[in-house]
């Protein structure tokens, strides 16, 4: 099942740079249904499936296993950690957060200074990156040093929580669901030949995305990803470009690129 698949890989630590967990797991998902598989240097996992025909012109999907995060950048002498993000995060919504960091999965809680502590001009504004931490328990540098090392990456809590209407929260639903479509899309019949890239660090520039383009050189590709939802309060009128249960998201343009107008109208007729 569909929601199930996306529920494991959420549960996934794939931090950019790090998204070993999540290729292994999709790696024993999809080997009985692949032609062919290779992994580049950067980690991308590249995987062919034949279909009841051959396509004109050759078809790619991707989708990005990586996930927003943080890293370890120093340990201070009380024992506390100090942090640099890994991918954009909105700083706002930091401070109590539980983590898990390294490979270890140390439990931990980002902190900042206490609000009794904080003058009107720091209430004012979100607490610099610089100015978080996490407490992981640890009574001082060496015994948190025994735990964990700079450079160990630091994922959200990954519980993952059902409610409404066939909703879903979790950490790394961007883009494990367009993994998980992937996947199950992998295991089934397919139309035509297609190539499957499973991307690494996209949270941080598109990188393995450059490098899976060049690979396959597809005459398409099509990009399973997640969007905002717009569907919030406080919005309204024609700021509600997307919502929720109202389907796919095609979208025609992004701040970087103007999507192929013939592709772009090929897929709203299939829609």
């Amino acid at each position: 099942m569909m929601l199930d698949t996306l529920e494991t890989l959420c549960c996934l630590s794939g931090v950019s740079g790090r998204e070993d967990e999540v290729r292994d797991y999709i790696l024993e998902r999809i080997l009985p249904y692949a032609d062919e598989i290779r992994t580049d240097a950067m980690g991308n996992l590249m995987v062919f499936k034949k279909g009841a025909s051959a396509p004109e012109k050759s078809i790619m999907l991707a989708a990005h296993m990586d996930e927003v995060g943080l890293i370890v950048t120093d340990i201070t002498e009380d024992g506390f950690l100090k942090l640099a993000p890994a991918g954009y995060i909105d700083r706002r919504i930091l401070p109590g957060k539980c983590v898990y960091v390294g490979e270890s999965r140390t439990l931990g809680v980002i902190g900042t200074k206490a609000i009794h502590l904080t003058d009107a001009d720091e209430r004012k504004k979100p607490a610099d990156i610089k100015d978080l931490y996490i407490d992981i328990g640890a009574s001082d540098r060496e015994e948190a040093a025994s735990l964990v090392c700079p450079g160990d990456p630091i994922c959200f809590d990954d519980t993952v929580i059902r409610f409404g209407d066939g909703y879903i929260k979790a950490k790394a639903i961007d883009d494990r669901v367009g993994c998980a479509s992937m996947v199950e899309l992998l295991e089934s019949q397919l139309p035509c030949d297609c190539w499957f890239a499973f991307t690494v660090q996209e949270e941080v520039g598109c990188r393995g995305a450059r490098i899976a383009a060049r690979s396959v050189e597809p005459d398409v590709a099509l990009i399973l990803e997640t969007t905002t939802a717009a569907d919030l309060a406080g919005v309204e009128g024609a700021d509600r470009v997307c919502r929720l249960g109202q389907g796919i998201v095609i979208p025609f343009m992004d701040r970087g690129t103007i999507y192929d107008r013939g592709l772009y109208g090929t897929l709203t007729r299939l829609a």
